[in-house]
């Protein structure tokens, strides 16, 4: 409304009133687009465009497209949601399997590496080696604490092939080694 009674205060006529609104909702429509979130309903209603004659009749179709392209804004935000929430639990249900790799998952997605890298990135602060580090260490002190299994086989049990490196990366993560956590843990 702020903009239309911009229009009218400035006495467009119909036709440079016409060219803001439009240069407005052409603006919003190309940003949104590369979302995801503009309908065909949006697109259809600028492209009767020319055949608005009052000031009342941009207020009102400016109205409409707003109103369309904030609801299919919100669907998308929610699919947004939804493709993070899945991208995870596609991760906790498969880091440590020997077949993991963030190229995996990326196909699991139908997504470029970089492409699921970076949105992973930019949707929860960090990227997909660090949480599944933080989710190898977790289940590590977990199976620690909760079984009596040799340190290698946690390794395995983890994702980790190499013992040394698993050792290494506790310690780094620790400040202590996997052997001395459980000790340190345990009830006797």
């Amino acid at each position: 409304d702020s903009i239309i009674d911009d229009v009218k205060a400035r006495k467009y006529s119909i036709f440079s009133a016409k060219c803001v609104v439009y240069d407005i909702v052409n603006t919003i429509i190309k940003s949104l687009s590369s979302t995801g979130s503009v309908s065909n309903h949006g697109i259809e209603i600028l492209s009767n465009f020319t055949a608005l004659e009052t000031v009342e009749d941009l207020r009102e179709i400016l109205s409409l497209i707003c109103s369309d392209l904030m609801k299919n804004y919100r669907i998308v935000k929610t699919n947004a949601n939804s493709l993070i929430e899945d991208i995870v639990r596609k991760i906790e249900e498969n880091f440590y399997k020997p077949y993991f790799s963030v190229q995996w998952l990326a196909e699991q997605f139908g997504m470029s590496i970089s492409g699921i890298s970076k949105y992973f990135k930019n949707t929860k602060g960090i990227t997909i080696k660090e949480y599944v580090y933080i989710l190898e260490m977790e289940r590590a002190k977990e199976l620690l604490l909760n079984t009596d299994l040799p340190i290698g086989e946690i390794s395995l049990a983890i994702g980790q092939q190499d013992v040394s490196n698993f050792i290494k990366k506790f310690k780094r993560k620790m400040g202590i080694t996997p052997g001395e956590f459980r000790e340190l843990n345990s009830d006797s």
